[in-house]
């Protein structure tokens, strides 16, 4: 039977195998991982699999451990392993966009071919892989710049940490490489702290409701009625481009959200409650109107381009977006916190949280709390609300009264 053993603070597989009529010797193999909780429950189900496959005789010596020295005493010829690159273009690119969304599957290919497959990272052997060169693979990455000449966002990196990752994974498990995933730390921002209380706090920067006006009262034509569109009404930064003008219901007051634009093209909303129902006031509806006004029916889209497509969302993000900004003299924060200002808005003034949930889009009110709990003002009682809280039971059903306090 295969069973796990530590020693000098490493992980061994160790097994009986004998080739042919030779006699059963004992063998040990070292997996490459420091010894934890998760890699010795990972140990324990290698050593099955691999005392299964010695039981069905279809154990293969030169592919559980292709870098072995007993190789060459049982006469083995290695398997020979591919580079990186060449393994996730020809296997793991194939199986993980099979049967997927085009934009799925360009965004795969993107976040491969930009974040890991430029690197010297993609050259190396999957069986000569080290910490060493992860590391390296992580200063290469933080010297990356994006076409407008910033650093890459902490989610962008994060992005191509979790594409490496997984093909790290499926390597493993096609040529017994050591793993390295274990100790592949995620990126955190600079000041961020190993705080969980920070966690997803310091995505949200909302434009303070001066700046709103400011950004506003500068813009023109249909940037100031996108602007509005964004700000009021918390849509994604897709689901405004995704806009069509046959969900949009102009006298009853609210907008369908059915679809999103990404860079990757066209898709459906990213979970079951985005595909939802978003309400708006009198001020975003005198500018959906102007809106209309200016296309005149000419394009399905509520904000097309000049040949009647959906705008460009690198274009609208990184120069119609911060020429807006740059005119109002506000400082740069991406077009993606136009929703968190709506959010914290709505909280400011009162909007009810079932209500702001449904309109945002989130899944559960949870959601809504964990992101925005900080910015939810909490204001002392007046003395007859604080009364009525503390009246009996009996009476508040003598009344007929269902009312709470939220």
């Amino acid at each position: 039977m295969a069973w796990v053993a530590t020693q000098f603070g490493r992980l061994f597989l160790c097994f009986r195998y004998a080739r042919g009529a030779e006699q059963p010797s004992l063998c040990r193999e070292a997996l490459h991982v420091p010894p934890s909780r998760e890699s010795k429950a990972e140990a324990k189900r290698l050593a099955a699999k691999l005392q299964l496959e010695i039981d069905a005789g279809t154990f293969n010596y030169a592919v559980w451990f292709p870098n072995s020295v007993r190789l060459r005493k049982l006469g083995l010829k290695p398997k020979e392993v591919p580079t990186l690159s060449v393994f996730t273009e020809n296997t793991w690119l194939p199986l993980k966009t099979l049967g997927v969304r085009r934009s799925t599957r360009a965004y795969y290919q993107d976040v491969y071919q930009s974040l890991v497959g430029r690197s010297e990272l993609a050259n190396r052997c999957l069986s000569d892989l080290s910490v060493a060169d992860i590391d390296s693979w992580r200063l290469w990455l933080d010297t990356r710049r994006t076409a407008s000449g910033e650093k890459l966002s902490v989610r962008r990196k994060n992005m191509a940490r979790d594409v490496l990752c997984q093909i790290l994974d499926l390597a493993r498990s096609h040529y017994q490489i050591q793993d390295l995933t274990l100790g592949l730390k995620v990126f955190k921002n600079s000041e961020e702290s190993d705080d969980s209380s920070s966690d997803s706090q310091d995505d949200i920067h909302p434009f303070a409701g001066e700046e709103v006006e400011k950004i506003l009262g500068t813009a023109e034509g249909w940037e100031r009625s996108l602007a509005t569109l964004y700000f009021f009404t918390g849509l994604r930064r897709g689901e405004g481009l995704g806009l069509t003008w046959n969900n949009v219901f102009l006298d009853e007051g609210y907008l369908l959200v059915t679809q999103s634009l990404g860079r990757y093209g066209r898709t459906k909303p990213k979970t079951t409650a985005s595909r939802r129902k978003v309400q708006f006031g009198p001020r975003v509806r005198a500018e959906l109107a102007a809106q209309r006004r200016r296309v005149e029916l000419s394009s399905p889209h509520v904000f097309p381009n000049r040949a009647g497509s959906a705008l460009n969302q690198r274009w609208m993000s990184q120069q119609m977006w911060r020429r807006l900004l740059e005119r109002a003299a506000v400082p740069y924060r991406p077009i993606g916190q136009t929703r968190h200002t709506h959010a914290v808005l709505m909280l400011q003034r009162g909007a009810p949280l079932a209500w702001l949930q449904r309109q945002m889009g989130h899944t559960t009110l949870q959601m809504l709390i964990r992101h925005y709990w900080r910015y939810m003002v909490a204001h002392d009682l007046r003395s007859d609300e604080m009364a009525r809280l503390e009246r009996p039971t009996a009476a508040i059903i003598a009344d007929g009264s269902s009312e709470i306090l939220i």
